[in-house]
């Protein structure tokens, strides 16, 4: 293959118009469709809804939002190695799902090609095909924009060696040679394919960085057009003096906590942060201990956060199940209200409740949002409406097809001898319709179950036993407790003692 990117030309002059740390998205990510500058357009992109916003927002140090990680290349790039390493995971079958952010160079390159991230993939074969030369010089490009990333203390060691381990440089390169591939062809390419090639090309660039983007809009400068947004930040920001220097897009993304000397805080504290908190102050206290002020702020610490936290550690086993119940018999009305006959059956319901029950034993031992339980059956409801809409469409055309086939019948009685062949072949059809249609009802009603299911459940997988499942309490996670509390306090008695949930109380 012909040499494309080692002994590329490189205008500067359009190059060094970008932000050197990436800043921006181009112009389709972000302006809506009256070319208004608009947030939720990438947030679209990235199906960050505000169920996954408060997921995920959970999970990262305090001072940092979400959407921080996507501000800077460098921080996208932490986001797509991380899609990579848990879609490499996936691949292995060692694990079924998929945590973490997910970045938009991933999204891009999804539409390139939804298998680009293959190790066996045509992705990968692309890169193979390129140059010895432009292989090295990617690696090179790889190279120099993980030095940052790879000093991360946050990455787990299974992650670290598959950072080091640079496999991922072939699925990467690879994209890079399908673009180039497609900029080869410009002047056939649709204004849609266009665009594609614009964000593409604006991708390649988190991991392979500026330099590599200059070879695309070196080669084609019309690229430009689709990045006018972002530039126009830029220049904005260059004559502001706004100029984001690289040890400030690091505190930004990877926010460190520094050790509290204010005494209280004043968000609620978990059990953990408490106990940090005091740890702090005692540390703080021993290099000055002739100071009264720690012992005060220990106390304030302590009674304005245990009273609190002695009320969510003090749910019962039988408070516990009750708060489960009500959660599932969310779950089961859904499953009602979508007519799915399951969920009319005494021991399919029983089979239900235990297998729910065995899941949150399970999750409820791992770090989780205090809304968990309400973003689960929000969650569900959203999702059910779709299935409510296809099964009624499957109904309404069912009732359409018995009442042809009724008036079809009916004419058949009288019908003379030439429109009874004609009378024959509707019913005929009518009734392969039928069918079809019955199957698609089936299938409509199986998603609706799915749906509802525990994840990673299937119904042969529910026990048909009608043993009571043994809760562990002692083992759930602090902010599992915080999260049945919260559930906990938005149901009335009336709701807390619901007839459905005393089929899964102890006796």
């Amino acid at each position: 293959m012909p040499n494309l990117i080692s002994t590329a030309e490189v205008e500067l002059t359009l190059v060094d118009q970008f932000s050197a740390q990436g800043i921006g998205f181009p112009d389709q990510t972000m302006l809506n469709s009256d070319g208004k500058p608009d947030p939720s357009v990438l947030d679209k992109m990235l199906g960050m809804s505000r169920h996954l916003r408060r997921m995920e927002q959970a999970k990262v140090k305090p001072g940092a939002r979400v959407m921080d990680f996507q501000r800077t290349s460098s921080g996208r790039l932490k986001l797509l190695i991380k899609d990579l390493y848990n879609a490499q995971q996936r691949l292995l079958n060692k694990t079924k799902k998929i945590d973490g952010y997910r970045s938009w160079e991933r999204v891009i390159f999804n539409e390139i090609d939804s298998a680009w991230h293959d190790p066996a993939g045509k992705v990968t074969q692309r890169f193979d095909q390129l140059d010895p030369k432009d292989q090295e010089t990617l690696d090179t490009m790889l190279h120099h924009r993980l030095d940052w990333v790879e000093k991360g203390k946050s990455w787990d060691i299974d992650l670290q060696d598959f950072i080091n381990g640079r496999t991922y440089l072939k699925q990467l390169g690879g994209i890079v040679g399908i673009l180039l591939d497609q900029l080869a062809n410009w002047d056939e390419l649709s204004s849609a394919q266009r665009r594609a090639l614009a964000d593409g090309a604006y991708a390649v660039a988190t991991p392979f960085g500026n330099k590599l983007l200059g070879v695309f809009v070196t080669r084609q400068p019309d690229l430009m057009k689709h990045y006018t947004t972002l530039l126009a930040d830029e220049r904005k920001a260059r004559q502001g003096g706004v100029i984001v220097q690289e040890d400030e897009v690091d505190e930004v993304e990877c926010p460190i906590e520094q050790p509290s000397t204010s005494g209280t805080s004043s968000a609620p504290l978990s059990l953990y942060d408490l106990y940090t908190e005091l740890f702090q102050l005692v540390q703080l206290a021993k290099t000055d201990a002739g100071n009264l002020c720690y012992a005060e702020q220990i106390e304030s610490l302590i009674t304005s956060n245990l009273p609190r936290l002695r009320e969510e550690y003090s749910l019962s086993e039988d408070t516990i199940r009750k708060i489960l119940g009500e959660c599932i018999n969310v779950l089961i009305q859904i499953g009602r209200e979508l007519s799915l006959q399951d969920f009319e059956d005494d021991e399919f319901l029983s089979a239900f409740k235990a297998a729910w029950l065995e899941y949150f034993n399970e999750r409820l031992k791992d770090e989780m949002p205090e809304s968990f339980l309400a973003d689960l059956t929000e969650e569900k409801e959203a999702n059910s409406v779709e299935i409510k809409a296809r099964l009624a469409e499957t109904e309404a055309l069912c009732a359409q097809i018995e009442s042809d086939l009724a008036g079809f019948t009916e004419k058949l009685k009288v019908a003379n001898f030439r429109e009874k062949g004609e009378l024959r072949s509707s019913i005929t059809e009518a009734e392969e319709s039928r069918a079809r249609n019955n199957r698609q009802h089936q299938e409509v009603e199986q998603q609706g179950l799915d749906l509802l299911l525990p994840p990673g459940y299937q119904l042969e997988m529910l026990s048909a036993d009608g043993e009571e499942f043994a809760l562990t309490p002692q083992a759930f996670h602090p902010s599992a407790k915080v999260a049945l509390k919260a559930w906990k306090n938005t149901l009335s008695d009336d709701q807390v003692n619901d007839p459905l949930c005393s089929g899964l109380m102890k006796p």
